[in-house]
Order: C-alpha cells, then sequence, then structure tokens
C-alpha cells in the first residue's frame, strides 16, 4: 500500500532530525540480509549510540537536500540502509564492518563524515584505524616505557646486591 503524502513527510521530517543530530552516516546495502541479523546490528548499534534507518532513496534524498546537505543518493546502489552515529564518527564505521565481516550480506557503500561524502574505501579505511580508547592506550604505554623501563634496571641492581650479599654471607 502506498504512502501518503503525510506520511512522507512525516518520514522526511524524522530523517531531517536524524541528519541534524549525527556525527556520522554510514551507508550499507542490506540484500539479502535476514531479519534476525537486522535486529542483532540494530542491538550492536544501539549500543554505542547510534541507529540503523531503512528508507526509500527519494526519501532521503529530500531529507539531505532540506537539512543542506548535498548527498547524490542516485550513486548508491540497491537496497541501502543509513547508520546514524550520534556521539562518535568512528564507532558506527567499525561495527558495520565487523557485522560485514560475519554477514556477507551487508555491504559497506560509502559514508558521510566530517561534513564530506566518502567512498565504500575510504569508510572501510576508516573501520580498520584503531579506536580513540586503543590510540590512547598506545600512547600512555608509550609514554610510560622508559619509566617501567629504569625501574626494572634498578630493581635488578638491588636483587644482585642482595644476591651478593647473600653469597658473602
Amino acid at each position: 500500500m502506498p504512502r501518503t503524502k503525510e506520511e512522507k513527510k512525516k518520514i522526511i521530517k524524522g530523517l531531517e532530525e536524524k541528519v541534524k543530530k549525527q556525527e556520522a552516516m554510514v551507508f550499507v546495502n542490506f540484500k539479502g540480509l535476514k531479519m534476525d541479523d537486522f535486529t542483532e546490528l540494530r542491538n550492536e548499534l544501539s549500543k554505542s549510540d547510534s541507529e540503523l534507518v531503512v528508507s526509500k532513496k527519494s526519501l532521503l534524498k529530500n531529507a539531505f537536500k532540506n537539512s543542506g546537505l548535498d548527498i547524490d543518493t542516485d550513486q548508491l546502489k540497491e537496497e541501502i540502509a543509513v547508520i546514524f552515529g550520534y556521539s562518535d564518527s568512528t564507532t558506527p564505521t567499525k561495527i558495520a564492518y565487523d557485522f560485514s565481516k560475519k554477514n556477507a550480506n551487508l555491504k559497506m557503500a560509502g559514508g558521510f563524515t566530517e561534513g564530506v561524502m566518502r567512498s565504500q574505501e575510504e569508510i572501510v579505511a576508516l573501520a580498520k584505524l584503531p579506536s580513540r580508547d586503543e590510540l590512547i592506550g598506545t600512547l600512555l604505554r608509550t609514554i610510560q616505557a622508559p619509566i617501567s623501563g629504569l625501574a626494572n634496571i634498578l630493581q635488578g641492581n638491588i636483587r644482585d646486591f642482595l644476591y651478593v650479599l647473600s653469597r658473602i654471607k
């Protein structure tokens, strides 16, 4: 049953609100994805302040146009869903990428981050980057390495000194 103009206007208005709140949008091709898989992906996304929305391309195009974004939905092939990331620009891409590795029916189709439309290759590269927490952990380990190395060296000298004293005794 076709939607009325009022229903379409409500959908577009809802999409516009999501577009205004988003930090990142990831476009995924979901052709052949089962409903159980959809539910699993939605649950994973909801844990990270992200949301999966399935809508017609024409409604998405109108919502993007009304929001002042220049995104051409015609270049996106087949059945497209949009993942809106509200708090972080990399988390939704990582979740979608990890899910697409487990389920071949979900394919990355592109994305929109930092005000720029990104290709599929760029979105996959973004998904492969370490997370912010991983980068901070690596930085802290790097900063801490000389200090812990010095502590180990000093501890070794004390241990050797005690060993010599115990032998003399």
